[in-house]
C-alpha cells in the first residue's frame, strides 16, 4: 500500500517493519490502517485551507470552557507531545540538542515526521493506557511533568516523548484548540460539498432523463 510504501521510503525493510510490529502485539492491518489514517491527515493539514480559516478568541475560549474536562490528566490518560524521526541516529541528534535547551516546539514543527501533531509543536493530547504502542506507552507513562524521554522505536520510526502539565492552561491548549476547530470547520464545510455534489448529480440525471 502507499502508507507502507513511505514507511519503507523512510528505511525499514519489510522483514525489520514485520518483526517490529510482532514484537509490539499489534496486527499488520492495524498498523496499516494506523498508517493509512496518518496520511490523510497529513495532506489534508498540508492544505492552505486550513491555515486560512479565522478562529476568534472568544470561539476559542467557549470551547475551553466547553471542554475543561478535555485538559486536564488523570491516572491513565497523560498529556503527551512527541518528535518523530526516521533512524536511531536522527533520534539521537534530536535528543541531544533537547538536553542543551533547544526548543521542543520548533523543533516539532521543523522535522517530525508526525505533520500532524508539528503543526502543533508535537503535541498529541491525551494518550490513554492500552491504545497506543507498547514501548510508547510505557515510555511516556514513566515521564514526569516536563520531562523527555530518550528515543523510543516503533514501527512508525524513533520517537522523542516530552510529557506536559497534568492541567492545560487555556494558553496551553490554544494550538489544539484551534486545530480541533479547524478540522471542524473543514468536515463541515467538506459535508455541504459531497451535499451539492449529490444535488448536481440528480438534476444531471433528471436532465438525462427528460432529454432521451
Amino acid at each position: 500500500s502507499r502508507a507502507m510504501d513511505e514507511l519503507a521510503s523512510q528505511g525499514a525493510s519489510p522483514e525489520e517493519f514485520n518483526k517490529l510490529v510482532a514484537q509490539q502485539g499489534f496486527s499488520l492491518e492495524e498498523v496499516r490502517g494506523q498508517l493509512h489514517d496518518q496520511l490523510l491527515v497529513n495532506k489534508l493539514l498540508n492544505q492552505s485551507i486550513l491555515s486560512q480559516m479565522d478562529i476568534s478568541d472568544s470561539r476559542i475560549e467557549d470551547y475551553y470552557k466547553a471542554n475543561s474536562e478535555d485538559f486536564i490528566a488523570s491516572e491513565d490518560n497523560i498529556f503527551v507531545s512527541h518528535i518523530l524521526v526516521d533512524s536511531k541516529d536522527a533520534a539521537s541528534e534530536v535528543y541531544q540538542r533537547l538536553k542543551k535547551g533547544g526548543d521542543f516546539k520548533n523543533i516539532a514543527r521543523n522535522i517530525s515526521l508526525d505533520k500532524a501533531s508539528g503543526v502543533r509543536g508535537g503535541f498529541l493530547g491525551l494518550l490513554s493506557k492500552g491504545v497506543s504502542f507498547p514501548d510508547f506507552e510505557t515510555a511516556a507513562f514513566a515521564l514526569k511533568e516536563g520531562e523527555l524521554s530518550e528515543p523510543v522505536e516503533t514501527p512508525f520510526g524513533f520517537h522523542i516523548i516530552q510529557r506536559e502539565k497534568n492541567t492545560l492552561s487555556l494558553a496551553d491548549a490554544r494550538e489544539q484548540i484551534e486545530q480541533t476547530l479547524r478540522m471542524e470547520m473543514m468536515n463541515s464545510a467538506l459535508k455541504t460539498y459531497l451535499a451539492q455534489l449529490r444535488v448536481n448529480a440528480n438534476v444531471e440525471i433528471i436532465l438525462d432523463s427528460e432529454t432521451s
